[in-house]
């Protein structure tokens, strides 16, 4: 699950820095950072908001805007785990399949929704972190954590906000994480895969389970799986598909399968109906927030 993504060289036309990290809530560095074209009609383009994969960093963003596949503002950040394996972090202690592993991304959301007061946002979610993205539309879209949202802000304004400006935007799955199980039956067990299946079904946040709380959210939606996935296998991938569609028959759905090379490569297949997706979707509105009255 370690992925290889390689970090280039910065193009000269872009902006790059970070977003009030010394104010954000967390006892680690995540590293909050958008990455921008140097443009005048830098109002009109996207914003998409990475959520990186297992052992990955906010170094991902870099990557995807270096190659040229994502435009307009990237906005980077790392889950609690961030490089794992350099940081020396033991089974114990990883938070992956838990709330305080979401808790970072919704607080990334809430600062771009409701404080910048976006009125659209897309979302890309690689490997570990699509499994995290569904699982934070999920709580999302449901009534039964919403004090945990609270505690970075959320509350039930907000994620009116927040659904509308993502039900406005895109969000892209690439091979996303289904279960920990899929993997297990795959390339065996060890005391890192057993502790984390344990934490995504003691909470009750495998992706491939949490998908029914999607139903009718009305999503933009691009997935992408990797025909002969070594990393997490594709025994589940029809699954997925399929209950997807189901409970987002009210949205747009579309599926990609690459022969792109694995699991850890750019994936091209992706990336080329990326561009022809977002020319065929309206442009995202301009700065606007709902009001409850």
């Amino acid at each position: 699950m370690k992925a290889l993504f390689f970090f280039f060289a910065l193009m000269s036309q872009m902006w790059c820095g970070w977003c009030g990290e010394s104010t954000h809530p967390f006892n680690y560095d995540l590293h909050l950072e958008e990455i921008s074209h140097v443009s005048e009609d830098m109002v009109s383009e996207r914003t998409t908001i990475i959520f990186h994969g297992y052992n990955q960093n906010y170094l991902l963003g870099h990557t995807l805007f270096q190659n040229g596949v994502l435009k307009g503002r990237v906005v980077c950040f790392n889950f609690p785990d961030y490089n794992l394996v350099e940081r020396k972090l033991n089974a114990e202690e990883l938070t992956f399949g838990t709330f305080d592993e979401l808790l970072p991304a919704l607080y990334v959301l809430k600062k771009y929704v409701i404080d910048e007061k976006l009125g659209a946002v897309d979302l890309y979610g690689y490997s570990a972190g699509g499994g995290a993205l569904v699982n934070v539309l999920a709580l999302l879209n449901s009534n039964e954590h919403d004090a945990k949202l609270k505690s970075v802000g959320i509350g039930p304004i907000e994620k009116l906000n927040i659904l509308s400006a993502i039900r406005n935007g895109l969000v892209i799955l690439d091979t996303p994480l289904k279960s920990m199980e899929e993997i297990i039956a795959f390339r065996g067990t060890n005391p890192e895969f057993s502790t984390l299946a344990d934490n995504y079904k003691t909470n009750d946040l495998r992706p491939i389970d949490a998908l029914p709380k999607l139903e009718g959210m009305g999503l933009n939606v691009l997935i992408h799986f990797q025909k002969n996935d070594e990393v997490l296998s594709n025994r589940d991938d029809n699954l997925f598909i399929n209950t997807l569609m189901q409970v987002n028959r009210n949205g747009t759905n579309s599926f990609i399968i690459g022969f792109d090379g694995g699991h850890n490569v750019l994936h091209a297949s992706l990336w080329r109906h990326y561009l022809q997706m977002v020319r065929t979707l309206a442009p995202p509105p301009k700065k606007s927030i709902l009001c409850l009255r």
